[in-house]
């Protein structure tokens, strides 16, 4: 959900955090074996995800995307 992630990011940046927890639970939710896939593979993945995790932030919060410290990145949870 949009709404969601814009609070995501906007705590994450509030607590100067730039790792955005994303749970393998999540992901088989929304496509059954993706959580297998990203575990076997995550450089097909990580990139893309977190290039378009920037551009959401673009967005969203254009002043936050300018004034990040550090790239943002998906820390990937769970088993």
């Amino acid at each position: 959900n949009r709404e969601d992630w814009e609070k995501v990011l906007d705590t994450a940046l509030a607590n100067n955090r730039f790792r955005v927890r994303l749970d393998l639970k999540d992901l088989k939710k929304l496509d059954d074996g993706l959580d297998r896939r990203i575990l076997k593979d995550p450089i097909k993945f990580l990139p893309a995800w977190e290039e378009a995790l920037l551009s959401f932030l673009r967005e969203t919060n254009e002043k936050a995307a300018k004034a990040l410290q550090q790239p943002l990145k998906i820390d990937i949870h769970g088993s």
